[in-house]
């Protein structure tokens, strides 16, 4: 046991080439860890065929390595179930990640997959911790269990135990669970469930594992205290938050768009194009919202800086194991808005990118709460570069505005929330998480995460935001926009009690949001006028790049119910506001 190292080796006879081999196991197992280390840097993540649950696929040799979501079972009781048994039942090969430290948990599953008498392997990670923990883990036993199944202990961030894995892979698939037969129960159902669960345990005890059922938290059950845990939460986040909104949105971004973007591409690209074009090319390809302007401008030099940090933090985050604390936290919350826990992520991440945050809906577990969480991040959640405009402008106008921006837009986010949760069929999902031990996060995992999402996402947007500026681009050369700022304009002035330029400060708003709220700075407003613009800039419809994000996620059913509900919404807090403010002041 104090090593890790394959099974007895095999001879050298052929195996059948292009096989699908399939990684399942629990969520925390060190499933994705021992993904990269077996497949190198050379990964794709896309949508599975007519879902939107992103599953990571790499090419080792004529083999394919696929990575299924983290499950606790095949019962199809979730898209992400549903997707893993149908790709468990399409492999050639099941590889099936246990934490060995909590084998009684993730055994359940096992028992599940050696019923279908497919050729598999176990891969037992957190080798590391097992050794240091002294568990009892006899793992000639652990294969005999399941008729010679081999069974492979790993350090996944180490990556050792991880070439005896490898290896497998060049010779035949080993022979499939041969006495799984005797418990195998084809139909699903709660007696069914308890049987599995009884064989597990018993397999658990006769493996040596069966007294560390349970890990014991010690002190990091604080992190998930109401009032403790709450006061880590907010100090984390706003941590992150701090150096996002400073380091990167100002910094970073600073030197990526303003000086290298907008300083020295965008004049090159110009240079390099005007003048042997006719002008409606000229404007379509290098004008102000160019594609070869504003498209590379706005990807690379203001997303791209963004979504590199908030990967990096998920990453971070993830890789410590407080993700699920967080979940836990703030669980009971958000179901009153129809969200589970799990919707933190993408409500964090849309402070960042409201379209990065919108493809992250992914992971939640429903249709019904992927569409309350793209709602109100569409509504209610200002993106980084719009938000610190708004910080900015409300930064000279006292504590007073301050608050009153915060709760409103609280207020707007709870109430918008609350309405769809109980307008829309259907319930919240259960939240199903083990709290894990906290780790150090392991540098390479986190930089090979990092970057694979942030280059999943730039493939996913880039077509958007080219989309986005031809379109808007389209709008200039045929007067459109100067028919929508005229047609806004009574609103602003009679609704909303601003100036009618305000009007121009909205609608750019719509092509970026920072645009918007830096369009209202020339516009010298009182601090009541800001307060309302403010409001009303954030609530308004999500940027152009957003709205085709969302279009793909949702439909285009979805996103007129989401542009309209916004748009409305937007004027009729802003009205309310003004009305307010009118009387107070």
């Amino acid at each position: 046991m104090a090593s890790c190292h394959g099974g007895e080796p095999r001879g050298p006879a052929p195996r059948p080439p292009g096989r699908r081999i399939v990684l399942v196991g629990n969520p925390n197992t060190g499933k994705s860890v021992l993904f990269g280390a077996l497949s190198g840097r050379y990964v794709e993540v896309s949508n599975y065929p007519g879902t939107t649950v992103a599953i990571a696929s790499a090419r080792m040799g004529d083999d394919l390595l696929l990575d299924s979501p983290g499950v606790y079972g095949l019962e199809a009781l979730s898209e992400e179930e549903r997707i893993t048994a149908k790709l468990v039942g399409e492999a050639d090969l099941i590889v099936d990640v246990v934490d060995a430290t909590t084998l009684t948990r993730d055994l359940y599953l096992t028992v599940q997959l050696a019923e279908l008498h497919q050729p598999m392997i176990v891969v037992l990670t957190m080798w590391d911790e097992v050794r240091k923990l002294k568990l009892p883990i006899d793992r000639r036993t652990l294969s005999e269990e399941f008729g010679g199944v081999p069974v492979f202990p790993v350090c996944g961030p180490t990556e050792e135990g991880v070439p005896a894995v490898r290896e497998t892979f060049r010779r035949p698939p080993p022979p499939a669970p041969q006495d799984a037969a005797r418990d195998a129960h084809p139909a699903a159902g709660h007696d069914t469930a308890i049987a599995r669960r009884a064989r597990a345990n018993a397999i658990a005890d006769r493996v040596g594992a069966g007294a560390f059922v349970q890990r014991p938290l010690g002190r990091t059950r604080w992190l998930a205290h109401p009032i403790v845990g709450g006061l880590i939460a907010f100090g984390i986040l706003a941590g992150m938050f701090a150096i996002i909104g400073t380091v990167v949105a100002q910094g970073l971004v600073g030197l990526t768009e303003g000086q290298f973007f907008n300083g020295i591409w965008e004049p090159a690209i110009r240079g390099a194009v005007s003048g042997y074009l006719p002008s409606w090319a000229d404007t379509l390809l290098v004008g102000e919202f160019g594609v070869l302007t504003m498209t590379v401008t706005y990807t690379f030099g203001l997303l791209l800086p963004l979504v590199l940090a908030f990967y990096l933090f998920l990453a971070l985050l993830e890789d410590s194991g407080y993700l699920p604390y967080l979940a836990t936290l703030v669980d009971r919350g958000l179901r009153g808005v129809g969200l589970n826990g799990r919707a933190i992520i993408p409500l964090i991440l849309g402070f960042g990118c409201v379209t990065m945050a919108t493809l992250t809906t992914r992971i939640l577990g429903t249709a019904r709460e992927r569409f309350i969480a793209t709602a109100l991040l569409g509504i209610a959640i200002p993106c980084s570069a719009q938000l610190g405009v708004v910080l900015g402008l409300l930064a000279g106008l006292g504590l007073v505005y301050w608050l009153g921006y915060g709760v409103v837009i609280f207020l707007v986010f709870a109430a918008a929330g609350t309405v769809l949760h109980r307008a829309l069929p259907g319930q919240s999902s259960d939240l199903l998480l083990e709290l894990p031990p906290l780790r150090v996060p392991r540098t390479r995992n986190v930089l090979v995460k990092t970057g694979v999402r942030a280059w999943a996402f730039t493939k996913e947007v880039l077509p958007l935001i080219f989309v986005g500026a031809l379109v808007l681009s389209l709008l200039i050369l045929t007067g459109a926009l100067g028919i929508l700022e005229d047609f806004f304009a009574p609103l602003t002035e009679a609704v909303l009690t601003l100036p009618k330029a305000a009007t121009a400060a909205f609608i750019l708003g719509f092509i970026r949001r920072d645009f918007g709220a830096a369009g209202l700075y020339d516009l010298s407003l009182s601090p009541a006028e800001t307060l309302i613009a403010l409001v009303v800039i954030t609530l308004f419809v999500p940027c152009i790049a957003s709205v085709l994000m969302i279009s793909r996620e949702q439909g285009m059913r979805r996103l007129a119910l989401i542009w309209g509900g916004s748009l409305l919404l937007a004027l009729v807090v802003g009205g309310a506001v003004a009305q307010v403010v009118g009387v107070l002041a």
